[in-house]
């Protein structure tokens, strides 16, 4: 599996974004996934089994578990479009085991399924997109040390607080509240 830099996965979900003409929160799924040709199917698809993207001649479909949280189905459409979008070459069939909301199983959050990461990064970054998430702190002067604000935010954006955090950790938010907090 190509290495794809953490940059290039931001710039190809911010790039969807755009030309679905979708930069609301929360970002409308149904419209992105619409766009792309990507059906949608809720079904039970078992604990510990999340979505999966079935790739068949011009057709794809998105499975979703029903059973799981909204955040949580979100979160899964998002990272099977991921897929689609990064990867549909390289496979005919994903499916994604609930093991968290930020890495899918324990090979992906050990950093050995490259392609699980790189659509995890790709869901984060088309739910919750760095303009957007400024925009919102900024305009609404929100307290990242605030555990309120914080739930509120993730609310707004259709997510999970862990995807949440997650996101705004690895966007180095909480680094700069130190920063900007210390002076």
């Amino acid at each position: 599996m190509k290495y794809l830099p953490a940059e290039k996965i931001e710039t190809n979900a911010l790039e969807l974004l755009k030309s679905c003409d979708v930069m609301d929160v929360p970002v409308p799924l149904d419209i992105v996934a619409h766009r792309l040709e990507l059906n949608v199917e809720y079904a039970s698809l078992g604990d510990d089994v999340s979505g999966l993207l079935v790739l068949d001649n011009s057709n794809a479909t998105i499975g979703v578990n029903k059973n799981h949280p909204n955040a949580r189905q979100r979160f899964t459409i998002a990272h099977e479009i991921g897929h689609y979008v990064l990867h549909r070459n390289a496979s005919e069939l994903f499916i994604d085991t609930k093991y968290s909301a930020v890495f899918r199983d324990s090979k992906s959050s050990s950093g050995e399924d490259r392609m699980e990461i790189q659509a995890n990064m790709f869901a984060a970054a088309l739910l919750m997109p760095r303009t957007l998430l400024e925009e919102m702190i900024q305009s609404e002067e929100i307290d990242l040390g605030d555990d309120y604000a914080l739930a509120s935010l993730a609310e707004k954006f259709g997510v999970s607080l862990q995807a949440l955090a997650y996101r705004l950790s690895s966007l180095e938010f909480f680094d700069r509240r130190q920063i900007s907090s210390a002076k």
